[in-house]
């Protein structure tokens, strides 16, 4: 039986260690993942993707979209997942201080690694799976209500989209994340995670089906102006051929 789970935890190391956002847990675990965005337009720093539920991190008062400023007061803004993972890494019992950009400002964490709880690891729905299907939509999963730019110089998915639409999902996922608390205190938490999990399954379902309909809306919109542009050249032409006639008539007069 002890070899078993002992298989059964490398087996989980390894399948998130091996996923771009990685996990933070060698010998003792934080309880948090980060992604670093190769092109990132206001999330410039490593940002933490998926808090679990009851780690060290989360009791701490760690949030989804926090940033990593400092780890034991070293700057890791210029470094790799990799190294800050090292850097965050360690035994058992032992602390470790993370100085994050959060929601409401910069906050210092000291937090004591812990025993990776097998549990904690599978069981809850985690917000990464429910925004950001697309790589260019990926950032604006993770932004924080005041998180702004200061100059509107770029379109499309540039900086004042992820600006906008990235304080609108951070209402969702701060819902999202009260949710996660509510299921803790449940005697049932598992399926108070299966109902939170459907539920936002349904909202990203919802949240398709309305963007496809806004698509179709302008395509129809746009089709529509263009006959209405097409009628407009057409009847000009039709008064230039009358007028056009009408000086042919009074020529042969």
């Amino acid at each position: 039986m002890k070899r078993f789970f002992s298989i059964l935890i490398l087996s989980i190391c390894l399948v998130l260690f091996s996923n771009p956002i990685k996990a933070i847990e060698e010998n003792g675990y934080v309880g948090i993942q980060m992604y670093k965005f190769s092109k990132p337009r206001l999330a410039k720093e490593i940002t933490i993707v998926n808090v679990i539920p009851n780690s060290p991190a989360w009791n701490a008062g760690i949030r989804i979209a926090d940033r990593i400023l400092k780890v034991n007061e070293i700057d890791v803004t210029t470094m790799s997942v990799e190294e800050v993972q090292k850097l965050i890494s360690g035994k058992i019992n032992s602390d470790v201080k993370l100085t994050l950009k959060t929601r409401e400002d910069i906050k210092e964490f000291n937090i004591k690694r812990a025993h990776l709880d097998i549990n904690q690891v599978s069981i809850y729905p985690q917000w990464k799976n429910f925004c950001g299907h697309k790589k260019t939509e990926h950032e604006v999963c993770f932004i924080h209500e005041g998180d702004g730019i200061k100059k509107l110089v770029e379109f499309g998915y540039g900086p004042y989209y992820v600006s906008i639409v990235g304080k609108n999902l951070a209402y969702q996922r701060y819902a999202f994340e009260n949710n996660l608390y509510l299921c803790n205190k449940t005697k049932d938490p598992a399926m108070c995670y299966f109902q939170l999990q459907q539920n936002m399954q349904n909202q990203a379902l919802a949240m398709q089906i309305h963007k496809e309909q806004i698509k179709q809306q302008q395509i129809n919109n746009l089709i529509q102006n263009t006959n209405q542009v097409n009628t407009n050249l057409e009847l000009r032409n039709i008064n230039q051929n009358l007028n056009n006639m009408n000086m042919n008539l009074q020529l042969m007069r």
